[in-house]
């Protein structure tokens, strides 16, 4: 039942994940990159700050000036950057496959910085895994798009706050981390403001979509948190890839996105290599409680 109930959390995640990053896409048409990231960050916060008062969780204390704490924010204020750079100006079915690599990226970083045990099986997933993400990049060819480089400055920075996130307090509440990771958006709008067009001032449509792309993540960011703290990793963790199959509809019906045939396989090695990744890491648990 566990198990069940964290596949169905990690489905509404990635739902949730895949339609913000359309209308992110989709606005950012109208509204620039930075004043989407601080309309959306502010409002995400001040709904979080509301539910820290609710439920009487602290928000100023020692954990903030933890040092993982500190790297995760810092790593999410660039991925930030990247990530909404690359909504705005890659293909919606590129970044989502590209950003599926994260697993792998995060069992190369685990090896050769945190001393992991990865055995050959392993690293050869990691090395098809990256295969694939070269395939959909395209370095060196005619059909090189530069802003597919957006996607991967964001995997870097998403791997880099995954890793901080192991060396976190463990009794830091989910709320704090939750907090503190989406405010990270208002200071990613900053950083972002010198090179954005001039603001403009939002419809009363255009602030119900912003409003709606705050509440996607915020309902994202909770599910996917609550999906990995229920059941078995091994299990709950394949149903990230729905996402990508969600985002490659969307692009396809809305954005009339087309991916070529070298983008699909490229596609395909990647999500091979992150569930074989998942199986070798299951069968390794396994080996070892026996």
């Amino acid at each position: 039942m566990e198990n069940l109930r964290g596949i169905l959390f990690m489905v509404v995640a990635m739902g949730a994940f895949a339609v913000e990053d359309a209308l992110i896409k989709s606005t950012t048409q109208t509204i620039p990159t930075a004043q989407l990231a601080l309309s959306v960050g502010s409002m995400g916060t001040v709904a979080l700050l509301i539910l820290c008062r609710i439920i009487r969780v602290p928000l100023l204390n020692a954990a903030l000036l933890h040092p993982a704490v500190i790297a995760r924010n810092l790593a999410d204020v660039v991925g930030v950057v990247f990530f909404i750079s690359a909504l705005a100006l890659a293909p919606l079915t590129t970044l989502a496959a590209l950003i599926q690599v994260t697993p792998l990226t995060l069992t190369f970083c685990a090896a050769l910085l945190l001393g992991e045990h990865v055995g050959w099986r392993r690293w050869s997933a990691v090395f098809v895994g990256f295969v694939g993400m070269l395939l959909i990049i395209k370095p060196g060819s005619d059909a090189f798009d530069s802003t597919t480089l957006l996607a991967v400055g964001a995997v870097v920075c998403l791997t880099a706050r995954d890793l901080a996130t192991r060396f976190v307090p463990k009794d830091m509440h989910n709320l704090q981390l939750t907090t503190y990771g989406f405010s990270t958006m208002i200071p990613a709008g900053l950083v972002l403001w010198p090179f954005a067009e001039a603001t403009v001032s939002p419809t009363g449509l255009q602030w119900s979509v912003l409003a709606i792309i705050s509440t996607l993540g915020l309902i994202g960011y909770y599910a996917v948190t609550a999906a990995m703290r229920l059941g078995e990793v091994s299990v709950i963790s394949p149903f990230r890839y729905t996402r990508l199959i969600l985002a490659m509809i969307i692009g396809l019906v809305f954005f009339n996105e087309t991916p070529d045939t070298i983008t699909w396989i490229g596609a395909g090695m990647i999500v091979t290599a992150g569930l074989y990744l998942l199986y070798r890491e299951a069968v390794q648990r396994r080996t070892q409680t026996v």
